[in-house]
């Protein structure tokens, strides 16, 4: 399973931590349907106000297919 890109707006300091939030969120949900959530829970942990902000609500939020993972 390969990592997405977090976006732009997680700071390069954070990325490495951006990665393992999204692994483990992943790990836990184990669930193709849930790689947007595990997205978006990775980056609301880094940059709350930026995430709400970029991504939009976490309910209408779907991992972009620049971002996807096969």
């Amino acid at each position: 399973m390969k990592t997405p890109t977090p976006p732009d707006f997680i700071p390069e300091k954070k990325r490495r931590q951006w990665r393992a939030i999204w692994r483990d969120a992943r790990t836990f949900w184990a669930d193709k349907e849930t790689e947007s959530e595990s997205f978006y829970l990775a980056c609301e942990v880094i940059a709350p106000e930026k995430t709400r902000e970029k991504l939009g609500p976490k309910e209408h939020f779907r991992l972009p297919e620049t971002h996807s993972v096969e």
